[in-house]
């Protein structure tokens, strides 16, 4: 991706692929066409082609960059979140030993706050785009 401007090809394949299909558009299927090839970073041929033989082979479409930040946005969290867990284990483990509250607690819950509203913030930009 990193690219400036440039859009990328599909994979070139040795020996080369021998059909070839030509499609018609008016302008505006056209423009959709193209604003989703540029999403993936791919010519709209590319995109048209990696896109139907994803629904043929019933896979995934090729994920636009917004998706792609999204899922490791959605991975750094849930790793958050796990260290959450281990710090709130420790927390109540030691509250059990000792029957007082460590000052840890209190941290521990502000980071909970945080990575839950850090979780909200995504769920809701998620929810904005696939809402139809």
């Amino acid at each position: 991706m990193g690219r400036q401007g440039a859009v990328g090809h599909r994979q070139h394949q040795r020996p080369a692929r021998h059909h070839r299909c030509n499609l018609r558009f008016d302008d505006d299927e056209y423009a959709e066409i193209a604003a989703a090839a540029r999403a993936v970073d791919l010519t709209p041929a590319g995109f048209l082609a990696e896109a139907g033989l994803a629904v043929a082979r019933n896979t995934r479409l090729p994920m636009e960059s917004v998706e792609r930040e999204e899922m490791r946005e959605l991975v750094r969290l849930a790793e958050l979140v796990r260290r959450v867990g281990t710090n709130v284990n420790q927390a109540v483990a030691l509250y059990h030993t000792t029957g007082v509250a460590p000052p840890a607690l209190l941290t521990v819950a502000e980071m909970t706050t945080r990575v839950m509203r850090q979780i909200d913030m995504l769920a809701t930009q998620i929810g904005r785009r696939i809402q139809p």
